[in-house]
């Protein structure tokens, strides 16, 4: 949608931000920006898979394209925020980091949960 934050952070920040497209069908997306206060930082907004193509791999690629913008950037963390009855974001998530070193750095309003993975 040309004015929702989708479509800012797609169309401003198209080197941090990915989709994946077949037959001009969105299948999936992963919006995430690099820190302005620390460039060695990312952080990961949203990411967003068509149910029908869960497991795929499309979001786990996706992640994969954003860890080497941060690489390439001189990183090292890449933070995230998910809400903890957000069940099936947060078993991505615990597969993703398991070869990555993951911790809870603490918790925001609304149980929101932050984590850190350490590239």
């Amino acid at each position: 949608e040309r004015d929702g934050v989708y479509w800012v952070l797609l169309k401003f920040f198209p080197n941090t931000c990915f989709a994946a497209v077949k037959d001009g069908k969105l299948l999936g997306f992963l919006l995430d920006l690099m820190s302005q206060e620390n460039p060695k930082q990312g952080f990961i907004y949203m990411l967003g898979v068509e149910p029908t193509h869960h497991n795929r791999g499309i979001g786990t690629t996706r992640i994969h394209e954003f860890e080497e913008v941060v690489k390439e950037k001189g990183g090292n963390e890449i933070y995230l925020t998910t809400i903890p009855n957000s069940h099936k974001a947060l078993q991505f998530y615990e597969i993703w980091v398991q070869k990555k070193g993951f911790f809870e750095s603490g918790r925001r309003a609304r149980g929101v949960m932050e984590k850190v993975v350490t590239l």
